[in-house]
């Protein structure tokens, strides 16, 4: 699939999701605590990746491209999904606050970092998160 067909599909995804959120089961969302919030977040972070996923193809190394763009891809299941399963009622366990970074032991710039779930959010003192590829 080329990057431009994935940003289609992605965008197609996110205005009908948006639109079924405002209009098919806005009760639902509405009947969640910050569930219209988090679908609405939801709903302006897929959008903003089908635009990224569309920006990646335009580079002039398709491997890397296509690579981005299925990255891109990802992070909407990922972040975009967790807000929209829980705009609907799921359990609060996938509450990306509840989420951190686990201090690395590569230092600053960490090449990958596992996730750790917590109940307080503190920040990594004096280490950024930097995705290498």
């Amino acid at each position: 699939m080329t990057t431009r067909r994935l940003a289609a599909l992605t965008g197609l995804l996110g205005v009908a999701l948006g639109a079924f959120g405002a209009h098919g089961i806005s009760a639902t969302i509405e009947a969640v605590e910050g569930g219209a919030d988090w679908w609405r977040t939801a709903t302006l972070y897929h959008l903003v990746h089908a635009v990224a996923i569309l920006a990646s193809g335009a580079g002039g190394r398709p491997a890397r491209a296509g690579a981005a763009a299925w990255c891109f891809a990802a992070g909407v299941v990922l972040f975009s999904g967790t807000l929209y399963a829980m705009a609907v009622g799921a359990p609060r366990s996938l509450n990306p606050r509840r989420i951190r970074m686990a201090p690395s032991i590569q230092g600053p710039q960490m090449r990958s970092a596992p996730l750790v779930a917590s109940d307080s959010v503190t920040p990594c003192a004096g280490s950024t998160a930097v995705w290498l590829m």
